[in-house]
């Protein structure tokens, strides 16, 4: 199933990067997670997370109703070549899709956070303070 998640978070990308997708926050405690409706009561939401210092865990789910439909996670843990014949795909494959689902989760989080435009409002924010 792998294939199809790194299909449709390339989607998700392409489509938030064109402005024809838009995410909003999960909910107000948790500032790593972001959710966009797709229609027909279906739901995506990326997660990010930290295991350690440097180690991050992305997962993007498919959601209805508030069941999990589908999940996939993809990590920037180290990887050693015998973990990843156990595991499926070559070292290269796992970067690949960690690179891929981080462009996503910045992306959303950017579109949540109303990326340049709240930029724009703080710096004239703090430009009127003098």
């Amino acid at each position: 199933m792998s294939d199809k998640a790194e299909e449709w978070a390339q989607q998700l990308l392409n489509k938030t990067e064109g402005k024809k997708l838009e995410w909003f926050p999960a909910d107000e405690t948790e500032f790593d997670t972001f959710r966009a409706d797709i229609g027909d009561g279906f739901l995506f939401s990326i997660q990010r997370s930290t295991n350690g210092i440097d180690n991050k865990v992305i997962s993007l789910q498919l959601r209805k109703g508030g069941s999990i439909v589908f999940t996939e996670k993809a990590d920037n843990f180290v990887i050693n070549s015998r973990a990843v014949a156990g595991m499926g795909g070559t070292p290269d494959d796992r970067v690949s899709k960690f690179r891929l689902f981080s462009d996503l989760f910045r992306a959303a989080q950017k579109s949540a956070m109303g990326g340049d435009q709240t930029i724009e409002r703080v710096q004239q924010l703090l430009e009127r303070l003098g």
